[in-house]
């Protein structure tokens, strides 16, 4: 990765001096010897040999217009693949043809940068997300939308340069607005499955754009220990919210009612599909906590990453919630406030993130680093908070309108944060949707 990303910054020739180990699996003496008799030798090899001096160049691409090859079905799909084009399922060939259906959707010019997209520092144009969105297999009236995605991925809040971290997160992109009717997209049962175009193509767009345009490849940008499959987009019940008394998700980020707009955030992990039952709001809210006891651990507050977190909740247990008083804002304050473990749980995760040095509250607290509420005493068994002020449980309503179960998704620290952009229809939008009989 550092090799690529000098490259492409470049100084194809930068010299790097790598530990020889897993740098986190050393003891002390070990960590010294490899330091002393490998890596320091290393960088004074780096810095007293006679650097190299090769001419900084990028790779050529074809212009967006040229014809990279011609053959049928499955001799472009396995051109595409040897290319690292292709994400190994099999494409839609972008052809001119194809792409100029897609442009038909959008009053931008194929030629208008979005965005500069590290860590390759591709140009997202116009052009490109029209061809991504066909290799993906959308419809050329989704192009409205994957511009919308184009520019959150573009957007430095997002930080897109950190895709390829070792926890290997994955975008959850949620959509409002009257679009999700309009374009077919599937939010009750099921809709995180394969089975609806408009869902599954557009989670693919998202991770087609960043492999060929970011650049995020596995085993050079993309270093995700293991990494997740992309996924199918999720749309709020917008219906509901507004039945109960909800703000949309899309309100909740400042847009107005009706706007149509997308939301990305970073999913580093997911939680089991888990049932919360009982016929008291407080039942249902003490589960979630339970659930982000188990899967936020407490160098998150510790370093006060403003992390948002995603729960996903179905109609019925939104409207019980909302039933007994509880806003998206009361729940989010309810799991806040509740999700709490004892001091020593704390200091231990804390000393773990840092590299096995010990960790105290109580000086942490003294230094400023966090509030008072973390050394109230020096109890080792007494509770204190695990999210930090600054982290945000945002609630989105979605799935089976008759069942009580819910997800809940770990944000990646500051990386891939909640980002929102508004989806921009062409002036004969309508007219459009009419010619499709939509």
């Amino acid at each position: 990765m550092v090799k690529m990303v000098a490259k492409n910054a470049g100084y194809p020739d930068l010299r790097v001096a790598e530990y020889p180990r897993t740098i986190a699996l050393d003891d002390v003496p070990t960590l010294r010897k490899n330091i002393e008799q490998v890596l320091f030798p290393r960088i004074i090899k780096a810095l007293t040999e006679p650097a190299k001096s090769s001419p900084a160049k990028k790779d050529l691409e074809p212009n967006d217009k040229d014809i990279v090859f011609k053959g049928n079905l499955e001799q472009v799909n396995a051109f595409f693949y040897q290319k690292q084009w292709a994400d190994g399922l099999p494409i839609v060939p972008p052809t001119i043809e194809k792409v100029n259906q897609f442009l038909k959707y959008t009053d931008r010019s194929p030629e208008d940068v979005i965005g500069v997209l590290p860590p390759r520092m591709g140009a997202a144009t116009v052009w490109k997300v029209a061809v991504n969105g066909v290799m993906s297999g959308c419809r050329p009236e989704y192009m409205p939308v994957l511009l919308a995605i184009a520019e959150v991925v573009a957007d430095p809040q997002y930080s897109i340069k950190d895709a390829g971290a070792t926890p290997g997160w994955e975008a959850i992109i949620m959509l409002n607005g009257p679009l999700r009717d309009q374009l077919g997209f599937n939010y009750k049962v099921g809709h995180q499955r394969p089975g609806t175009q408009a869902n599954i193509s557009m989670g693919r767009f998202y991770r087609m754009l960043v492999r060929n345009v970011a650049g995020s490849l596995p085993g050079t940008m993309d270093m995700s220990t293991h990494g997740q499959m992309f996924r199918a987009v999720a749309p709020e019940n917008d219906q509901v919210c507004r039945e109960i008394g909800w703000k949309t998700l899309s309100e909740e980020q400042g847009f107005k009612p009706e706007e149509n707009v997308v939301t990305i955030t970073s999913g580093r992990a997911m939680s089991e599909p888990f049932q919360s039952t009982g016929d008291k709001a407080e039942q249902h809210l003490d589960y979630f906590t339970d659930w982000v006891q188990r899967m936020v651990e407490p160098y998150e507050a510790m370093r006060r990453y403003k992390e948002t977190h995603v729960l996903f909740v179905t109609p019925v247990v939104a409207k019980l919630l909302a039933g007994q008083g509880y806003s998206k804002e009361k729940v989010n304050e309810y799991i806040k406030d509740h999700a709490k473990v004892t001091a020593s749980y704390f200091e231990l995760g804390a000393s773990r993130f840092n590299n096995w040095k010990p960790y105290s509250l109580c000086d942490a607290v003294k230094k400023g680093e966090l509030p008072g509420a973390w050394c109230e005493s020096d109890d080792p068994n007494r509770m204190v908070p695990l999210l930090s002020p600054e982290a945000r449980i945002v609630v989105f309503v979605t799935g089976d309108p008759t069942r009580n179960r819910n997800l809940l998704f770990r944000e990646n620290y500051t990386q891939g944060s909640l980002t929102s952009k508004a989806i921009k229809l062409p002036v004969h939008w309508d007219k459009l949707m009419k010619e499709l009989g939509k």
